[in-house]
């Protein structure tokens, strides 16, 4: 279904490979999104943000390289590259708040990209990959957001603030210093 289906059960097929959080669709996965025909057209979009989703509920590391090659697709002024980037962002923090290193290192280096609202997601995202384990936030990322409470841009510090202010009330011992 996912590679000769019509676009709702190659939809649905993403949604029951990414559930299943077996790496070996990862690679399916990829290849359906890169091929020509998904970058434009009726319901394009839709299954664009299907793939992406899966890609980040797998719960495996190695659906961030994918992740990455996708974020990189297009130009950054075009639209539909900007919702790309934001599902991307999303998939990454799901990754991190599934407890995968990498995908936190990942979100960290977002936080300093040059689209502010891609920075304020990032940061949003972050602070989520924590909610259930506020305690275990590193100190490289707990500076980093804090950093961002100064960005020039007044979404990227109300993003920081929030995330700070929710980790806080989540009982985040290191966030509360800085509160």
């Amino acid at each position: 279904m996912l590679e000769s289906g019509k676009r709702y059960q190659q939809e649905f097929a993403c949604v029951a490979l990414g559930s299943m959080g077996d790496g070996r669709a990862i690679e399916p996965l990829f290849k359906v999104f890169m091929q020509p025909s998904l970058l434009r057209g009726n319901g394009a979009r839709s299954l664009q943000a299907s793939i992406i989703h899966a890609l980040g509920e797998l719960g495996d590391e190695k659906a961030i390289e994918p992740l990455f090659e996708i974020y990189n697709l297009g130009s950054v002024s075009n639209q539909s590259s900007g919702y790309r980037r934001s599902w991307v962002l999303s998939a990454m923090g799901n990754l991190a708040q599934q407890g995968k290193v990498l995908a936190v290192k990942e979100l960290t280096r977002l936080m300093r990209d040059e689209d502010s609202l891609l920075r304020a997601q990032a940061v949003t995202e972050m602070a989520v990959a924590f909610w259930h384990r506020p305690n275990e936030l590193p100190e490289t990322v707990l500076h980093e957001v804090v950093a961002l409470t100064r960005d020039p841009s007044g979404e990227v510090q109300m993003a920081a603030v929030d995330a700070l202010s929710d980790l806080a009330r989540l009982g985040c011992q290191a966030v509360e210093q800085y509160l």
